[in-house]
């Protein structure tokens, strides 16, 4: 049974429209990179997205992660169709994972424990991040306020760093 996609397999092909990956766990490096045809993925049993996995599938709509607990560097960076990001189980999310979206604003769920520096980078239409704990709306933080998040004890709480990024 293959759970893994390797680095590179369908880099570079501008002809893939759509990709159902039922059983796969890992989505390795680069490994749609630049699937620019790319309109809809289905990774309902992924667990990791590898670096740059996603980059530059200029024609992607959604994000749903459902079961996502990796987000690294760039995975779905320079995707300007994308409007929406769904991801309920994600723990961490890489340098650029989510940047250059088209997305208004993200909700990052109870389970994050890290978000890497520069993570939204470049969202022009962003205007928020919501911040959920249990099932109660935390805070609501402007994107220009944001730099990083990390959790390194304990699993629901945050410790908040902040920026200016306009300055």
């Amino acid at each position: 049974v293959v759970e893994v996609i390797e680095e590179c397999t369908f880099g570079g092909d501008t002809a893939l429209e759509t990709v159902r990956l039922n059983g796969i766990k890992k989505i390795c490096d680069a490994a749609f990179y630049n699937n620019t045809a790319l309109v809809s993925i289905d990774l309902r049993t992924v667990l990791e997205v590898g670096y740059c996995a996603f980059e530059n599938c200029t024609s992607l709509k959604e994000l749903n992660l459902l079961e996502v607990v990796i987000l690294d560097d760039g995975a779905f960076r320079n995707n300007q169709s994308v409007t929406k990001v769904v991801m309920p189980k994600v723990e961490v999310i890489g340098i650029e994972a989510l940047s250059n979206l088209n997305v208004s604003t993200i909700t990052l769920p109870n389970t994050v424990q890290e978000v890497r520096p520069m993570a939204f980078y470049n969202n022009k239409n962003q205007t928020s991040f919501t911040y959920q704990k249990e099932t109660e709306l935390v805070e609501t933080y402007g994107i220009n306020d944001y730099m990083m998040i990390s959790n390194p004890v304990k699993k629901r709480s945050f410790q908040l760093s902040f920026v200016d990024l306009t300055a």
